[in-house]
């Protein structure tokens, strides 16, 4: 027999790429490592990872790239320095061919405000409106266009395997937006019993590395990715504390801040800072339950 089929991975150099870097290796799949012009591996190459450098918005040169891969695995980051996103792209690249595709997308994606306080986020809840929700983040709204995108390629019977990570930790990656707003050593603490949804970097590159070598299944499949330890902000701020740099907590009772938004959106609309807009209020601070049954049943946790 000959070496087994490698996995592509775009953003590889990343945070989460790097990650999935790590897990191929500990699983022993090789990996072919697609960067954008000008980007290096952190510490340098890897034995199993072949590293091709080629430019996001160039579908022939990406096809060449996946060639002979077994899975595309797309963690590259959501954003270029001109503000358009390559997943069309790598997308495009992709189609055609039987090789499945895995997708890093969030769980920002879901449809905050139609959840009520306790209730359990599964894969099966609607995703935001765009249109109707206007007060939701440029990253919320890149992940559900990234989706889109891959729904697309699953409609004409694709294998795609989408995963929504939430809060990624990790190594020098510890503050979450769900905790409040940091300002230098100060942090401001809106709420305190609401469960954050930590997945660490390592466990989220096992997932996609054992996502990308599931067996193919035509069409479109979501995961949600959360660890069993979902700590609430008060908690979980006194948890990281000394390697964030805090130095002093500011509580903020969350519902103070609802209401605030609630009364202001009307009238400002987009003009509000985010975390006065109820929309992206919710998706920051609703006390939610992450269950994460169905990544497990499939093994990717």
């Amino acid at each position: 027999m000959g070496d087994p089929a490698p996995i592509a991975v775009t953003g590889a150099a990343g945070f989460l790429g790097s990650a999935i870097l790590d897990a191929a290796a500990e699983a022993g799949v090789p990996v072919r490592a697609v960067l954008r012009e000008g980007s290096t591996l952190p510490g340098g190459g890897r034995e199993g990872v072949e590293v091709i450098a080629c430019g996001l918005d160039d579908p022939e040169a990406l096809r060449a790239a996946f060639r002979g891969c077994r899975a595309v695995v797309h963690a590259a980051a959501s954003m270029r320095g001109d503000g358009r996103d390559p997943t069309a792209t790598v997308l495009d690249a992709v189609r055609g061919e039987d090789r499945p595709l895995v997708l890093i997308s969030s769980l920002s994606v879901y449809g905050f405000e139609a959840l009520e306080p306790g209730d359990a986020l599964t894969e099966d809840r609607l995703r935001f409106d765009s249109a109707g929700e206007t007060g939701r983040d440029a990253y919320a709204a890149l992940k559900l266009g990234q989706e889109r995108h891959a729904e697309a390629l699953a409609e004409r019977h694709h294998p795609v395997v989408v995963l929504r990570p939430g809060v990624i930790v990790g190594p020098g990656r510890r503050w979450s937006a769900r905790l409040g707003v940091a300002k230098g050593p100060l942090a401001v603490r809106i709420g305190g019993g609401a469960a954050v949804p930590l997945i660490d970097v390592a466990d989220c590159g096992r997932a996609a590395v054992r996502a990308a070598v599931l067996e193919p299944q035509p069409g479109f499949r979501a995961f949600n990715l959360v660890g069993d330890d979902t700590p609430t902000q008060r908690a979980y701020l006194r948890r990281i504390r000394r390697e964030a740099g805090v130095k002093a907590i500011l509580p903020v009772p969350a519902g103070l801040i609802a209401r605030a938004g609630r009364l202001l959106h009307p009238l400002l609309g987009r003009r509000l800072p985010g975390i006065l807009r109820p929309a992206a209020f919710d998706a920051r601070f609703k006390p939610l339950r992450y269950p994460n049954d169905q990544a497990r049943a499939a093994g990717l946790l």
